[in-house]
């Protein structure tokens, strides 16, 4: 079997180049940009993550669900600072760790099919998925964080089906918070990743139920517990 043993860096200069070489001609073309950067300043100026509507006509007696409110946090002081070059450069950030985690991904994949994991083909694979999620989904707004957090949520979920390592189960819980307070709208997808694997795990007759019963289930809890009463909260305010 032929190996291709690529160095990190220049895996990394690779994807590094092609980010750069990619033109962001959506992340100015989408108001909700102006929007997001808008309710940032205001939340970081006020020193509170808003729960009302702003520059309304009722002034702050609109409830305001805040689902979102990592990433305008994040993109204000970035907008402020530099810009569009501040929002671009989010952009690539995003990006390259969107690329990444395709590329950890397709190694997870091999490695399930008993492959080896390595292969020169990858990357070539992961950048191409990589252009084409850019150029018809990445805009300035909260999708472009959350897409790379999926991404990465399900290596993590695949490595601990594969082997339950603490460090698996704590990277999966991190992540699901992250989504839920960057871009709480797409967490259920998680959700579903998460109820999917679980419900193969039980009905896979490899699986030992006592075992499952202890540290694995208890971190798929955790991903569904450290952020469905929020998102519980969100829908019942909504209504």
């Amino acid at each position: 079997m032929l190996k291709f043993n690529v160095p990190k860096w220049l895996y990394c200069i690779c994807i590094i180049g092609i980010v750069l070489l990619m033109i962001p001609k959506f992340s100015f073309n989408d108001p909700d940009t102006f929007w997001h950067i808008e309710v940032g300043r205001y939340m970081i100026d006020h020193g509170q993550i808003l729960h009302y509507a702003i520059h309304t006509f009722y002034g702050d007696k609109l409830p305001y669900v805040p689902h979102e409110f990592g990433f305008q946090i994040l993109v204000a002081p970035l907008y402020s600072a530099f810009g569009w070059p501040g929002v671009y450069l989010l952009t690539a950030v995003c990006l390259f760790f969107l690329v990444l985690g395709l590329y950890r991904l397709g190694k997870v994949s091999r490695k399930e099919l008993g492959l080896q994991e390595e292969h020169v083909l990858l990357l070539p694979f992961a950048l191409l998925i990589s252009i084409w999620i850019y150029y018809n989904y990445f805009k300035g707004r909260p999708q472009m964080i959350s897409s790379f957090m999926i991404v990465w949520f399900f290596v993590y979920l695949r490595e601990y089906q594969l082997k339950a390592k603490g460090k698996y189960a704590t990277a999966m819980i991190i992540l699901s918070w992250m989504t839920a307070n960057f871009h709480a709208g797409v967490w259920l997808v998680i959700a579903v990743f998460t109820g999917m694997a679980l419900f193969e795990s039980l009905l896979d007759q490899t699986i030992n139920l006592s075992y499952w019963a202890g540290r694995p289930l208890s971190a798929l809890c955790m991903v569904f517990l450290n952020t469905f009463p929020k998102l519980l909260l969100m829908i019942i305010r909504i209504m």
